[in-house]
């Protein structure tokens, strides 16, 4: 999970309690992310899903939620992927 964080520049971020904020919402009225931050997502998920098979079983949930959104993800997901990544 380290080699994630050094990997999307989060290495000295905070961490949090809980992978998803609790009430956590998807809304489909805010625009997609652009392409190239597709990609980001796209890795992001990846990366997480890998690292946690083993693990981390108690982070299978946000990250199978997040997964879900991999085809069109919208700003707020990219920041609920990396709140799972702290």
């Amino acid at each position: 999970m380290a080699n994630l964080l050094v990997g999307f520049g989060m290495q000295n971020c905070n961490g949090h309690a809980t992978a998803l904020e609790p009430g956590s919402h998807f809304h489909q009225d805010i625009p997609y992310l652009p392409e190239s931050e597709q990609k980001t997502y796209q890795s992001l998920i990846g990366g997480i899903m890998y690292s946690t098979q083993e693990t981390w079983p108690d982070l299978a949930y946000s990250i199978t939620i997040l997964a879900n959104q991999t085809v069109k993800p919208q700003q707020h997901h990219l920041g609920m992927a990396k709140r799972v990544l702290r």
